[in-house]
């Protein structure tokens, strides 16, 4: 999937916290470093070349509802 999209260098994958499949899917990859969404800060964003977020998550980071589930959790 990541080849296809063009990653073909390190790759920060921020996912929220009720994606659990891919994140156990992801930590196997070459490459990749994966993190909650809520715990992306911008030494992250340019430690790697490509940032991948899906939709739910970069949607609940803009509204903050992940940071206030992120906090729920701790």
């Amino acid at each position: 999937m990541l080849k296809a999209g063009g990653v073909d260098r390190s790759c920060r994958v921020a996912l929220n916290g009720a994606n659990e499949n891919a994140r156990l899917s992801a930590r196997n990859l070459d490459n990749v470093t994966v993190t909650r969404i809520e715990q992306l800060n911008a030494f992250d964003l340019l430690n790697h070349r490509y940032v991948v977020v899906d939709k739910a998550s970069l949607q609940a980071f803009i509204d903050g509802t992940a940071i206030k589930a992120g906090k729920e959790a701790a």
